[in-house]
């Protein structure tokens, strides 16, 4: 598995959930670099990464999240689709993403 190859395996749920946080808001603020209308300060620009590097780093945490409680991740968005379809009427299906 991919968490023993990073050194992960004996991480608590409670720090994967933080890196999670921590790593949604890197994708914040790479996003919050390419809004003009929004204020960041560019003395500090370098620090902000390219929104292409944060997706995967939020993806990677949902999945070692997903692992740790033998969650199928694909099953468990396809059933929660069906609800939001019903719940908010909307004829979106996965299918069609």
């Amino acid at each position: 598995m991919e968490e023993q190859k990073r050194g992960f395996t004996n991480q608590k749920i409670q720090d994967k959930m933080l890196l999670l946080l921590e790593e949604t808001g890197e994708l914040a603020k790479a996003i919050r670099k390419t809004l003009p209308e929004v204020s960041i300060d560019y003395n500090k620009i370098e620090n902000y990464t390219d929104i292409e590097e944060e997706p995967s780093d939020v993806l990677y945490y949902i999945l070692m999240i997903t692992n740790t409680y033998d969650i199928d991740l694909e099953k468990c968005f396809r059933i929660k689709e069906e609800l939001n379809c019903v719940r908010y009427g909307h004829q979106l299906k996965i299918e069609d993403i």
